[in-house]
């Protein structure tokens, strides 16, 4: 018994009983007939022995205190207003204010409002997004050449798939140690050093609006690593939320402009993480002849991406060269406007797993989706299947229940030609509209492949190099593996299966792997 009580997790332990106690003393905490009798012994016992119920309370209290995130501390109210902070001199582009956040997510709420309210108003969304999921569990189904054969529309395959991903496995291991969550007895440090790299920084930033990241040298490649955290925590999830399109005009010292359009809460971590390296960057790492290579996977990715924009466009050397900064991003949400996506291919490579979520949550993509939703419900309509009374909810079910091997509500042509009038409804230069940035490597796997989805089957078979506007890019697809595909170990299988692939086809090149 004592080592279980050892184990207990002490503010957790402490702020629930504690909040019972209150909730008992304050009479918040109503029982039922059936627990009337223990809930009277237990307000009894929290009366009889008060000292106990305070101490209870103070020690839920200091380790609830302890917990919170120092940066979120100071938004606690105190006497009407934010821990030292004036009202005038609140800074907008701080994320670790809530009033900041709440003004950021009230406007990408109205935005996207205004985006999705336009068109024929569906009456039960839920009912018909259930629809939409049957549809695309048939369509895999039935008419998985359709859907390949998309893939294979949307871009140029590359036959040799290590003339794209030669040395990405060792990058995108890169780009998964920056999140810090490595096995144990593993370090970063030692896992660099591995590779031939030397640690040189590490900041661990656990702050909205900031970018955690490690910078390493190797003295043998005459290269600088710049690895990017992304999502794993509270403080990230509030940068990734803060996805508006906002404008930013991009200068360098010849007075030159470009005004890119850009994810609002990327941008921030970017410029932030901008000032902060360049310095070294320009006076110790240039001109001791590093190349730089910056990469990272999701929101990481999306800030390596606009990070080394910025860079360029303050250093006039990177802006010369182009082999001096290359970013290998893995998994980046759309973060920029078409135009400026296009403009960083030259530097700039996005990889995309499969039917990954991440690079294709955007407002276009929402907006795509609800067109689509507005044929399905009207083809519920014409069906009479639509719910609304007891028949039409009845033949609905009936449907349902038939699963993907059971008739279609949309043909394969009708699917198609409607997924076509959404995308030409879609306005690619709308300013709320962000893209996967530079140029995408595009790895999938076959739905027509038999054991698709399953374990111990190659997780990509083939490999296409397309632009953020590509047509599978616009698409949700909705999918199993959508999450799966998204994670580090998702794309590190299908990279090793399609470098694999590489060996068996062109075996002449295999010990010539790595960068």
């Amino acid at each position: 018994m004592t080592g279980l009580l050892n184990n207990v997790k002490t503010a957790p332990f402490a702020l629930s009983i504690a909040t019972f106690l209150l909730g008992l003393r304050l009479g918040v905490i109503k029982s039922s007939t059936v627990t009337q009798v223990a809930t009277v012994s237990v307000r009894s016992t929290a009366r009889q022995y008060p000292v106990v119920a305070t101490i209870l309370l103070l020690v839920a209290g200091r380790d609830t205190w302890s917990l919170i995130p120092n940066w979120a501390k100071k938004n606690i109210p105190l006497i009407g207003r934010r821990v030292g902070v004036e009202p005038e001199t609140e800074d907008p582009d701080d994320l670790t204010s809530f009033p900041a956040i709440s003004m950021k997510l009230r406007n990408l709420f109205q935005r996207g409002k205004e985006k999705l309210s336009s068109g024929q108003q569906i009456e039960k969304p839920g009912l018909v997004f259930l629809a939409l999921i049957q549809i695309m569990s048939q369509v895999k189904q039935q008419l998985a050449f359709g859907r390949d054969q998309t893939y294979e529309e949307s871009g140029k395959e590359i036959q040799n798939p290590r003339d794209v991903l030669d040395g990405m496995d060792e990058f995108l291991d890169f780009a998964d140690w920056a999140y810090g969550e490595l096995p144990e007895g593993e370090s970063l440090k030692g896992n660099l050093q591995a590779k031939g790299y030397s640690l040189l920084r590490h900041e661990k930033t656990a702050m909205p609006g900031h970018a955690a990241h490690y910078v390493a040298v190797s003295t043998e490649r005459r290269e600088a690593l710049i690895g990017i955290k992304g999502t794993s925590g509270l403080e990230d999830i509030l940068t990734d939320c803060c996805g508006n399109a906002v404008r930013y005009n991009i200068s360098n010292a010849e007075g030159d402009k470009q005004e890119i359009i850009c994810h609002e809460g990327v941008l921030l971590s970017s410029r932030r993480l901008a000032d902060d390296l360049l310095t070294f960057v320009e006076s110790v790492l240039l001109p001791s002849g590093y190349k730089i290579t910056v990469t990272g996977h999701s929101l990481g990715a999306g800030v390596a991406v606009i990070f080394s924009m910025i860079l360029r466009s303050r250093i006039e050397e990177l802006r010369m060269n182009d082999k001096k900064l290359k970013v290998l991003a893995f998994a980046s949400p759309p973060i920029l406007d078409y135009e400026s996506s296009k403009k960083c291919e030259s530097f700039v490579t996005t990889f995309i797993n499969n039917s990954d979520i991440i690079p294709r949550c955007s407002l276009s993509n929402l907006v795509l989706l609800m067109g689509f939703m507005q044929t399905v419900n009207q083809r519920l309509d014409e069906e009479g299947i639509s719910p609304k009374d007891m028949k039409s909810t009845a033949a609905f079910a009936k449907w349902l229940v038939q699963g993907k091997h059971g008739e279609m509500l949309l043909k394969g042509t009708d699917i198609r030609d409607n997924l076509n009038r959404a995308l030409e409804n879609v306005d690619i230069d709308d300013v709320d509209h962000l893209y996967v940035p530079g140029r995408v490597v595009h790895m999938f796997d076959e739905w027509t492949k038999e054991g698709y989805g399953k374990k111990n089957v190659p997780t990509a078979e083939k490999v296409y190099v397309s632009d953020g506007i590509a047509k599978v890019l616009r698409l949700i697809e909705i999918d199993d593996r959508m999450m799966s595909d998204h994670m580090p170990p998702g794309y590190r299988a299908s990279i090793r299966s399609l470098l694999n692939k590489a060996d068996i086809l062109y075996p002449k090149n295999v010990t010539e792997r790595g960068m």
